[in-house]
């Protein structure tokens, strides 16, 4: 019987896809910043940084080879516009979609949407802090990485990772960033459908007039009623991607009831 032998990485590419696999398979998730992913590299072979490793690398033809292609890919990529509405009620925008920011404390998505600017002012400040203290010297690294990372990108807004440090730029990784904007607007989505796919005639019998018409609405139950923020009145279209919350048998200020139509939601006004 054959020993089993090991095939150790000939290219630089090969070696990062095996500290990608080993990552995957220890935290179960995918990786999906390559930044930090270089930053691992380097670490795990005794660098302090990705710097002092990049240098000593001799891409074979194969890595560069990979490297444009992955470059000309990425300048085909358009990014989401990314915003944060913080008028009233708070709201992560993404392509015109609004998730409200509570999903993010909650869990439901593991993104908000952050000011670079602010982000920066902030990790100044606390590697500024941090630097007086030996024992957090690993706390200054870690943020001053980030510090690096968002000082490379000129995006007014970008993703930030909720619960960990972190960050996704759409200017230095416009791939990533579209992948993480599309599982926020899923997962988001997944959120809201949880709360219209209960809607149904159960309930008791509401009296309530159209909100702009101000005619009577016959046959409408308290079971089919949601609430929108009172912030969409200005745009006058009420899509069914709108975010909506759960009625519970009162309106809560800064929110109108609500319907669900054939193509929009339709707004209500009930009469006690």
């Amino acid at each position: 019987m054959n020993n089993p032998t090991i095939t150790l990485p000939s290219t630089v590419s090969a070696l990062r896809d095996v500290v990608r696999t080993a990552i995957e398979h220890y935290q179960g998730s995918p990786v999906k910043k390559e930044n930090k992913l270089n930053e691992t590299l380097a670490i795990s072979l005794g660098f302090q940084n990705y710097d002092q490793l990049a240098p000593l690398l001799t891409a074979t033809p194969e890595d560069e080879d990979e490297d444009e292609d992955e470059d000309e890919d990425e300048d085909d990529i358009v990014t989401y516009i990314i915003s944060f509405d913080s008028q009233g009620d708070q709201y992560l925008v993404i392509n015109g979609q609004y998730i409200e920011s509570e999903l993010v404390h909650s869990e439901v998505v593991n993104y908000t949407v952050a000011s670079r600017e602010d982000r920066v002012y902030d990790l100044r400040m606390y590697i500024s802090e941090a630097q007086s203290d030996s024992m957090r010297e690993g706390d200054v690294l870690l943020m001053q990485e980030d510090l690096d990372y968002l000082l490379e990108s000129g995006d007014e807004w970008l993703l930030e990772s909720y619960g960990t440090n972190g960050f996704i730029a759409a200017d230095l990784e416009p791939a990533e960033f579209n992948e993480a904007c599309d599982e926020m607007i899923k997962s988001a989505s997944e959120h809201y459908s949880g709360i219209t796919d209960r809607l149904g005639k159960t309930g008791e019998l509401v009296v309530a007039n159209d909100y702009y018409s101000g005619c009577s609405i016959d046959n409408l139950y308290s079971g089919e009623l949601v609430l929108i923020s009172e912030k969409f009145l200005s745009d006058g279209e009420f899509p069914l991607n709108l975010p909506v919350s759960e009625y519970k048998g009162e309106v809560l200020s800064c929110c109108i009831a609500a319907y669900r139509g054939e193509d929009e939601y339709v707004l209500v006004e009930l009469i006690d």
